[in-house]
């Protein structure tokens, strides 16, 4: 195994002041039943990087202000989104990082993007209806389907020598049959991001087949390449009408547990469908939430720059350790998130090495199966953490990924 000193010296580490886990008061919060769920799950010897949520301090503007709204006592009832201009907000963060022109009378407000895509389904589809979706995938997609008593269509991406595609072809047979198809873009676990070519040909046979397309663009604020993202939406007015856009500040700004999301949908007999139910089913939103997400929209881009510039670090530096240590593993970097998606399926008995990083290495990951098909044999990894922390994620797995 090589020392410290030779994986530090396989690329400069990024310092960020603010960034570093306090791990003192992390086992104080522990000892006290105070902890998300990555941090809670496993036992305190385990480092989590299972979950797609950061290891880093959330924005301290952020933070200042969910302190102030603590020190005023400020927890009662909220105000409405709008009434604290939440629509007008997503509207101006969306063109100014995307260059995507929306209208605010458009925008619907949740409570996560899953609730989105599971409203989405009660929404526009009948039990047995054909949904969509393209494994490996986030596993939402699949379970949602099945517990709404739909039916599962799969258009599995195509794995080549330098990214996960679409075989459109496939595409285009299934989406004849389908009623709804869930989109993920950048996806998860992969980390594609799509091109503008891509998602042309993909709106392109969507309009053409009349399907309806839930589009999950919750990682959109987290591409490492110089590419943009671009809102399926934002191509042409015949694709907008047939798409619902989830998005959220939760990933990109780190604080998911606040539970807020953003839903566009321009066409206005979705739009009637998408609202049938009373509001109250879906309850009240969360006064933390509002303000911690206006603050994220307005204040913390600075921030959000110098966590990319760690990320981009981060997935060179595992790309990098890995070409030259786990010969048994392939990575394919994705061109977002901060989700590493590696192929072990040359190592013996790949199907158990979740396990064996947990029990051996005490690192917790996110079995390949878990994202349906085209996942047997693979790990997730999350490397949104500290070089250090990385690090040592690193040397605990190579116990188990070197011995094959």
């Amino acid at each position: 195994m090589p020392s410290q000193e030779n994986i530090h010296g396989a690329l400069p580490a990024i310092i960020f002041i603010g960034v570093k886990l306090d791990k003192v008061k992390l086992k104080h919060l522990r000892s006290k039943g105070i902890a998300g769920i990555k941090d809670s799950k496993f036992q305190s010897d385990v480092i989590p990087a299972w979950i797609a949520d950061m290891s880093f301090d959330i924005a301290p503007v952020i933070k200042a202000g969910l302190i102030e709204m603590i020190e005023n006592s400020v927890c009662g009832y909220p105000q409405t989104p709008h009434d604290l201009g939440l629509h007008e907000i997503f509207k101006s963060y969306v063109c100014g990082r995307f260059d995507w022109q929306i209208k605010s009378e458009d925008v619907a407000f949740l409570k996560d993007v899953v609730q989105g895509i599971c409203r989405c389904i009660y929404s526009f589809t009948d039990v047995n209806d054909q949904i969509l979706i393209q494994p490996p995938v986030y596993q939402p997609f699949h379970s949602l389907v099945k517990l709404t008593n739909r039916r599962l269509l799969v258009n599995p991406l195509v794995k080549s020598d330098d990214r996960y595609q679409i075989d459109f072809a496939d595409f285009e047979s299934k989406a004849k049959k389908a009623k709804l198809f869930i989109f993920c873009n950048p996806q998860n676990p992969t980390g594609r991001v799509y091109s503008r070519h891509e998602l042309t040909r993909l709106a392109e046979l969507c309009v053409a087949n009349n399907l309806i397309v839930v589009s999950d663009e919750i990682h959109a604020d987290l591409v490492l390449d110089s590419k943009p993202h671009i809102p399926l939406s934002s191509l042409n007015l015949d694709i907008a009408e047939k798409t619902i856009t989830l998005m959220s500040a939760s990933k990109a700004y780190n604080i998911a547990g606040t539970s807020l999301a953003f839903a566009y949908l321009p066409n206005k007999k979705l739009q009637k469908l998408f609202n049938a139910k009373a509001e109250a089913i879906y309850g009240n939103h969360n006064i933390l939430a509002l303000h911690a997400v206006k603050i994220a929209m307005t204040e913390g881009e600075s921030w959000l720059k110098k966590i990319l510039a760690i990320l981009r670090g981060n997935r060179l530096f595992l790309e990098k350790y890995i070409l030259e240590n786990w010969v048994n593993v392939d990575y394919l970097p994705g061109e977002g998130t901060y989700l590493a998606w590696l192929d072990c399926r040359k190592i013996q008995g790949s199907s158990i090495l979740p396990s064996k990083l947990l029990e051996q290495s005490r690192v917790a990951i996110t079995a390949g199966s878990d994202f349906g098909y085209g996942g047997q044999g693979f790990i997730r990894l999350n490397f949104a953490r500290n070089r250090d922390e990385l690090i040592s994620v690193i040397k605990r797995m190579d116990k188990v990924m070197r011995a094959n």
